[in-house]
């Protein structure tokens, strides 16, 4: 695994992961401890998707607030982050990623980002690692149509959950 690009948000990088592909198929490193700070993997979670799903802007509150490690397995995902840290000069700023199964990259988020995709092939699936525990109650997002981004497919589908959060303009961040 080598960094393939650092983004303007502190900490948002992305990387090119090992592949070898032969006449038997292909063969992916997803993970290979980095030097990345306190960064120890204590879930992982694969989700699945179909074309136009959006899932996001999903994070966690201190004290289970956690980075995440992103990769996708199938298909192709438009991937967001928006910077919830009150003291980075990238503060309220989003920042967005096409990644591909083909192209065998995968993002680093560190904490105190929130999160989505959407789901730009005909299904997807996402491996996602991350560095602490899932906690309901401080499991929290963003309203995903309030962000300065726009969606690349407009007939999009999204969770009753994610309808309900707050817009970006309303929200109070405690990072």
């Amino acid at each position: 695994m080598k960094i393939f690009k650092k983004y303007n948000i502190n900490g948002l990088i992305e990387y090119e992961l090992f592949n070898s592909r032969d006449q038997r198929g292909d063969f992916t490193k997803v993970w290979k401890k980095l030097n990345l700070k306190k960064f120890n993997i204590k879930e992982v979670y694969c989700s699945s998707s179909t074309k136009g799903v959006i899932r996001g802007m999903h994070f966690q509150v201190p004290p289970y607030e956690c980075s995440k490690f992103v990769y996708c397995l199938e298909g192709r995902i438009h991937d967001v982050v928006i910077d919830l840290r009150k003291n980075e000069k990238t503060f309220m700023h989003n920042q967005s990623i096409n990644i591909s199964s083909k192209k065998n990259h995968a993002i680093f988020v560190p904490a105190g980002l929130a999160h989505g995709f959407q789901c730009l092939s005909k299904n997807c699936k996402v491996l996602y690692l991350v560095d602490q525990v899932y906690s309901r109650r401080h499991d929290k997002g963003i309203y995903f149509n309030s962000i300065n981004t726009k969606w690349p497919i407009k007939n999009f589908k999204v969770s009753s959950r994610d309808k309900l959060f707050d817009k970006l303009i309303n929200f109070n961040s405690p990072f």
